[in-house]
């Protein structure tokens, strides 16, 4: 037991098989002991090895243990669940807890439920305040935590502010998580830079991003830790197809879908597939784009998290279709309504452009979007293209407002400016599939 508790977090995947014949042999000798072990370790090992076998270990020691440990093994269990995706089943065994729980689980659970919850009511677009569905549970489970489950609901307090549009809101609770890192180890350390660097790419800061990310991620290798890895990794290579340094960030992306390959896990395996499929799509290889973002669509567990993944696989695959040319295949692949991911709402427009529909391109475009620099100079080439005013002025908005390092929308910007305001283009063929898009449109 000793031993088990004071291994480094590093060390626990090497270690999963010795931690596993323990547990089991426990649970026959001294099944206290093995719940004991079991509470220490299944939290840790969800970072470190595939979360299936977090849950097997969790299961073993459960279907043994003494009455007075159950109810703290069940949270752990729905901890691990929850981690594998599995979050239906992770429900109904913290619906099976019947006494009061320690401190220790109690916060656990807290945090469990805060995932559930994110897993269940985000909005998944860029920038989108998250409802309070989601803040409310995070903002318990800070609350009600000490020490390491603490720093973990720091963490995913931070990815959820980040993601919802407040990376510095993000960035306090990174900063203050990364003060009990210092303590915990180089693990917690890594993962919070990682976080970090998440905050630089949501504030548009992509040198310093890539920078921060890659440091992170050397260390997360070096220190093994595959499943922090496999999931920084598309972060990294999101910075850097930002930068348009599109040939590193495949590398890295590929690294991340072999990575997931050992790992095994839908939801994560269709995220990287995306991040792969938007990296190809950009260099112009849409068929690979096709073929992977379709792929992405078809796989993923967890009927909460299959619905998002899904529709962000398909608003993808429906963007290549579009700059394929075959538009009814993209209109009938991203749907309905205005789109729930950014994508989709950008093949939305393309659509209602396509269509002759110029009152639609405002409705998209002028109604609860971010209007980021290429956003905006998308919306001033087809303001002019339709004969509307302000074409002129969304456009130089867009220039003005683009930052120094991203690559991306400068092509989008360059785009526009060449055919609103007559202006040179640099790149005949842009390595970006909007701007591609964008430059074909009418001709």
């Amino acid at each position: 037991m000793a031993w088990a508790v004071a291994l480094d977090d590093t060390a626990y995947g090497p270690a999963l098989q010795t931690l596993q014949a323990l547990v089991t042999l426990a649970c026959e000798e001294a099944p206290t002991l093995a719940a004991d072990l079991a509470l220490e370790v299944v939290p840790r090992l969800t970072e470190h090895v595939p979360a299936s076998a977090a849950v097997a270990l969790a299961e073993i020691a459960l279907a043994s243990a003494p009455d007075d440990r159950r109810d703290e093994l069940l949270v752990v269990l729905a901890s691990a669940l929850t981690s594998a995706a599995l979050d239906g089943q992770a429900r109904a065994r913290l619906g099976e807890v019947v006494g009061p729980l320690s401190a220790r689980a109690q916060g656990l659970a807290l945090l469990v439920r805060a995932r559930l919850a994110l897993n269940t009511h985000w909005i998944p677009a860029l920038g989108v305040a998250q409802p309070d569905e989601v803040m409310e549970p995070a903002d318990a489970a800070v609350a009600g935590t000490s020490g390491r489950t603490l720093w973990m609901a720091l963490h995913h307090r931070s990815a959820t502010r980040i993601r919802g549009g407040d990376p510095a809101g993000g960035r306090e609770d990174v900063l203050r998580g990364m003060e009990l890192a210092v303590e915990l180890g180089p693990f917690q350390v890594a993962a919070s830079e990682v976080l970090l660097g998440c905050c630089d790419l949501a504030e548009g800061a992509y040198v310093p991003a890539v920078e921060r990310l890659s440091v992170a991620v050397d260390r997360l290798r070096g220190l093994g830790a595959r499943v922090s890895l496999r999931t920084s990794l598309p972060h990294l290579a999101w910075g850097l197809e930002r930068l348009g340094r599109l040939d590193e960030a495949e590398v890295h992306a590929r690294e991340a879908l072999a990575l997931q390959e050992a790992l095994g896990g839908g939801v994560p395996l269709a995220s990287v597939l995306q991040r792969w499929a938007s990296i190809v799509q950009q260099r112009g290889d849409l068929e690979l784009a096709l073929r992977l973002a379709w792929r992405a669509h078809e796989v993923g567990t967890g009927a909460e998290r299959r619905t998002w993944h899904g529709r962000a696989a398909a608003d993808l695959a429906a963007s290549v279709h579009f700059e394929l040319g075959q538009h009814e295949a993209a209109r009938l692949v991203v749907g309905d309504g205005r789109g729930r991911t950014p994508q989709g709402v950008l093949v939305h427009v393309l659509l209602a452009a396509s269509d002759g529909d110029g009152a639609r391109v405002e409705e998209q475009l002028g109604v609860g979007q971010s209007h980021s620099p290429a956003v905006l100079a998308m919306w001033g080439l087809l303001r002019h293209h339709f004969g509307m005013e302000g074409s002129e002025e969304l456009v130089l908005r867009g220039r003005d407002a683009l930052p120094r390092d991203d690559v991306g929308s400068r092509y989008i910007v360059e785009v526009a400016l060449h055919r609103v305001l007559g202006e040179p283009l640099r790149d005949p063929v842009p390595p970006n599939w909007l701007a591609r898009s964008l430059l074909a449109f009418g001709r």
